[in-house]
């Protein structure tokens, strides 16, 4: 009996694909209740020669554009006909990647990238919450394999950077990349991505806090139109990011503070969401908003404010047995 492949060949389909798996626990936590980023996987899956469950697994969408993690990115660049292999070392504090490629003419082209301490540094990286501590010679390997593979094998991966570098750009550069004006064929037919756009933007902008993080199931994705006020409103020191919303722009990060609390109870007293759901609405607005938790004095204390709340719902889980 041979296996069925999950294959849309249409938009309807796609977007029949894309609202079953939300809603399912086969897919990554980042894609549960998102079927927009679903759609804009699959559609950059569909372009780099993923199938649509094999795109859920190795591309994310951070701030609104596809990536592909850097394991998953060397396995795509090395399944190309021309790839003649890859040399990943350290020298002291620098990380170094060298790719081998076969030119058309039969030469050998050597694309070496590296990625050094001090150049995280630089780049405010080094001794970063998160990663960058825990994993910090990771990170710079990964910093100089993105570098690498895609400076090498750009008709591989298609201009999409790794998951690992999307994480360390602040939400508003991200956004400013997510217009995309490329056919990609899903199944038999091709579709750009506008008319993916405009078929995932008919839902309506939450009104409130809780339809955004909580109670809510309204997707709200930037259309062209959106996506420009975006770029032209002149953002304040301090930008607040909500998912599926556009961002919120403070002057102090006492106000960013505080509208960040207002966030997060607003969460905590939804009424339509199990606990589960909510550990998982206030760790994507944590997620959105690293960087600045990251910077900022009041940072650690949202952090802790967050996991204060973790353990309430924990307790919650045990006392219903859903843990």
């Amino acid at each position: 009996m041979g296996t069925a492949i999950i294959d849309p060949k249409s938009m309807p389909e796609l977007l029949e694909f894309a609202n079953a798996m939300s809603k399912s626990g086969l897919v990554p936590n980042d894609y549960q209740g998102k079927p927009n980023n679903i759609v804009v996987a699959v559609q950059w899956g569909s372009e780099i020669g993923l199938a649509p469950m094999q795109a859920l697994q190795n591309i994310s969408v951070i701030n609104g554009r596809a990536t592909v993690w850097g394991d998953s990115a060397l396995a795509l660049v090395s399944s190309h006909k021309k790839f003649l292999g890859i040399e990943e070392k350290f020298e002291g504090d620098t990380a170094i990647c060298i790719v081998k490629r076969l030119l058309d003419n039969g030469d050998v082209q050597e694309t070496r990238r590296e990625f050094s301490i001090p150049m995280a540094k630089q780049a405010n990286l080094w001794q970063k919450k998160g990663p960058w501590t825990q994993y910090p010679n990771r990170m710079l390997q990964m910093r100089a394999r993105g570098f690498a593979l895609r400076d090498s094998f750009p008709d591989a991966l298609k201009g999409m950077i790794t998951t690992e570098e999307a994480y360390d750009i602040p939400p508003e550069e991200n956004q400013s990349h997510t217009k995309v004006d490329k056919v990609v064929n899903i199944g038999d037919g091709a579709v750009t991505s506008q008319e993916i756009l405009e078929a995932i933007g008919e839902a309506e902008t939450p009104t409130n806090d809780a339809e955004q993080l909580g109670e809510g199931e309204v997707v709200v994705s930037p259309t062209e139109q959106g996506q420009s006020e975006i770029e032209a409103s002149p953002l304040g020191s301090y930008t607040l990011n909500i998912p599926r919303c556009e961002p919120e722009s403070y002057g102090t990060t006492q106000e960013f503070s505080d509208r960040y609390k207002a966030l997060m109870d607003s969460v905590m007293k939804a009424t339509t969401i199990d606990a589960r759901s909510k550990m998982t609405k206030l760790r994507e607005l944590e997620d959105a908003n690293a960087r600045l938790l990251s910077s900022s004095p009041e940072g650690n204390e949202l952090i802790d404010h967050r996991l204060k709340l973790n353990k309430k719902l924990g307790v919650e889980l045990k006392e219903t047995g859903n843990e």
